[in-house]
C-alpha cells in the first residue's frame, strides 16, 4: 500500500476471479449460472481451478448453467446445448 494512499493496490483479475466464484460456492447456493468463468485464467491456473469447481459443484449437487466457447470447460457428464445448431444459415 502506498503511504500517500488510503486504498490498497485492486488484485490481480485472476485473484479476483478466484475469489468471487469461491465466495458463491461458499454461500452454498440453489443453482448457478457461471458466464466464461475460466476465460481469464492462465492454463496451469484454469485446469486445476476448473477441477476444483466442478467437484465443489458435484459435491453440493449444485445446479449450475455454465455458458463457455471452450470445451474443455465441460465438466466429466455435464451436458451440452450447442447453440450453433439453432442458428440459421447466414445472412
Amino acid at each position: 500500500m502506498d503511504s500517500a494512499s488510503s486504498t490498497p493496490p485492486a488484485p490481480p483479475p485472476t485473484t479476483a476471479i478466484v475469489k468471487r466464484l469461491c465466495s458463491a460456492l461458499l454461500a452454498e447456493p440453489r443453482a448457478l449460472l457461471l458466464d466464461e468463468p475460466f476465460s481469464r485464467l492462465d492454463a496451469e491456473l484454469r485446469a486445476q481451478f476448473r477441477g476444483f469447481v466442478f467437484e465443489q459443484i458435484a459435491r453440493q449437487r449444485i445446479p449450475t448453467l455454465l455458458v463457455t466457447h471452450d470445451p474443455d470447460d465441460v465438466p466429466p457428464g455435464g451436458r451440452v446445448l450447442d447453440i450453433h445448431q439453432w442458428q440459421g444459415p447466414p445472412g
